[in-house]
């Protein structure tokens, strides 16, 4: 959780220029400026705000305005959200460069405003003011600020590995980056563990540009199932309160579904046990197979309150079937055609991403044209392992 910060700068809202040349002022702005600020004006709540920073802070006046400043490269791609915590306030939010408003953002009925993405044509010091929307009401208020490309406070997270976090004060978004190449395919899942967070998460290519996105607005889990990566290079993942009101703890997952990480491999017969110790996460199994092969994929619930969901991959990450069971016991492929490239995936995990348990996870070979089999409502009878 950020530090959070309870200091006032008193401003009308109506004045932005007076607040944006305190701001200037500030940041090392020439004489002629500065002889023009009044004392009422110096910033002092706190005076910046930087990237992956939440701040916390109270309009006691509506006439007031509250001025931050950060540093930023032309090109960047930044985000700003402000909650109200307490009291009547409207949020309304402002970024501007040198007098000139970029961006901006308000929600009149107290709740949430947000700039989701604010290009930046130049670089150096930018301000954002916050205040009432019609400059009337008051109440305390958390303010997030991130850059979408090159976010600060980020954690690495790698393909297959799920994470815990928690969201302390509700604007704020914790970042994950990730390295990918062109035309990969990734998943992406959080699923509340904790307290009253309705899961939001986004996806960022590495100029900043949303891929992808999900939420859920009654607790539970969001699940980006597959995203599309044209570019390569680092990625952003900011993961939420979608609303930014609420606060709780979380699960987080990343799997790539071409290449995936951590992956075991399974041969044909082949009958594996394992876990789902965290709802959010998802084993990942390999093997090899070509088109016109076709496959049946059981997954049996061994323990535990797990509701079981396979899914299976081709090797450019494009999903070729799935089943679930949304009560434990089991969830069957009965036969799916596979297709060229080699290298398919499995992944299995609870369905809603909500519950943990043991299972069974049973691959068998069929004998070609299987799938068509049981379209037409036939039993595939022929089974066979150790294929290569």
């Amino acid at each position: 959780m950020s530090a959070r910060h309870r200091l006032r700068l008193a401003l009308p809202l109506g004045g932005l220029a007076l607040a944006l040349l305190a701001a200037l002022t500030m940041a090392g702005a020439d004489g002629a400026h500065g002889a023009s600020v009044p004392p009422a004006v110096v910033p002092v709540c706190p005076p910046t705000i930087g990237f992956g920073e939440t701040i916390e802070c109270s309009i006691a006046s509506g006439a007031e305005t509250h001025v931050y400043t950060f540093v930023a490269d032309a090109s960047d791609k930044v985000l700003a959200r402000m909650a109200v915590s307490s009291g009547t306030l409207d949020p309304q939010i402002e970024i501007r460069k040198d007098g000139t408003l970029l961006c901006s953002a308000y929600y009149p009925f107290e709740g949430a405003a947000e700039i989701d993405a604010c290009d930046l044509p130049t670089g150096g010091t930018h301000t954002v003011l916050v205040g009432d929307y019609g400059a009337t009401e008051t109440g305390d208020y958390f303010l997030h600020l991130q850059r979408l490309n090159n976010p600060g406070n980020a954690s690495a997270l790698s393909f297959g590995e799920t994470t815990s976090g928690t969201i302390g004060d509700p604007t704020h978004m914790n970042a994950y980056t990730f390295d990918a190449d062109a035309g990969d395919k990734v998943l992406a899942r959080m699923a509340t563990s904790s307290g009253e967070l309705d899961p939001e998460v986004r996806l960022y290519g590495p100029d900043g540009t949303l891929l992808c996105s999900d939420y859920y607005p009654f607790g539970g889990a969001a699940e980006i199932p597959t995203c599309d990566l044209p570019t390569s290079g680092p990625h952003t993942v900011l993961v939420g309160d979608y609303g930014a009101t609420e606060t709780g703890d979380y699960f987080l997952h990343l799997q790539r579904l071409n290449n995936p990480g951590n992956a075991a491999a399974i041969s044909c017969g082949e009958t594996k046990s394992d876990t789902i110790g965290d709802p959010a996460h998802m084993n990942a199994y390999t093997f090899v197979g070509d088109a016109g092969d076709s496959v049946r994929v059981t997954m049996s619930v061994t323990s535990g309150e797990l509701d079981p969901e396979v899914r299976l991959y081709g090797p450019d990450g494009t999903l070729l079937c799935s089943d679930y069971y949304p009560f434990g016991g089991a969830a069957e492929i009965d036969a799916c055609d596979l297709v060229p490239g080699g290298t398919h995936t499995i992944l299995a995990s609870d369905y809603g991403a909500t519950e943990t348990g043991d299972y069974d996870l049973y691959l068998a070979c069929l004998t070609p044209g299987a799938a068509a089999q049981v379209a037409q409502g036939e039993e595939p009878t022929h089974e066979y392992s150790n294929r290569r």
